[in-house]
């Protein structure tokens, strides 16, 4: 099955607000990584995450603000 790969999408647009199934990646920039956060835990989805950084240190501090899981249910 081809990817998707989807760029320049808005955090209002609704391909960036519910959940996609396919193999489909969305792109949305960020200027802060206080604004990365807000982005990923803008979203009523969030079962899992993953992050990249530079790091291990940046990407565990990272992943400590995210939104993800089942710790709700």
């Amino acid at each position: 099955m081809p990817i998707t790969i989807l760029s320049d999408v808005q955090p209002d647009m609704e391909i960036a607000r519910e959940e996609v199934f396919g193999p489909v990646l969305v792109i949305l920039r960020y200027k802060s990584e206080a604004e990365a956060i807000a982005l990923a835990n803008g979203t009523k989805y969030g079962l899992s995450g993953a992050v990249w950084a530079g790091s291990p240190e940046t990407a565990t501090s990272f992943a400590r603000n995210l939104k993800t899981g089942l710790s709700d249910v």
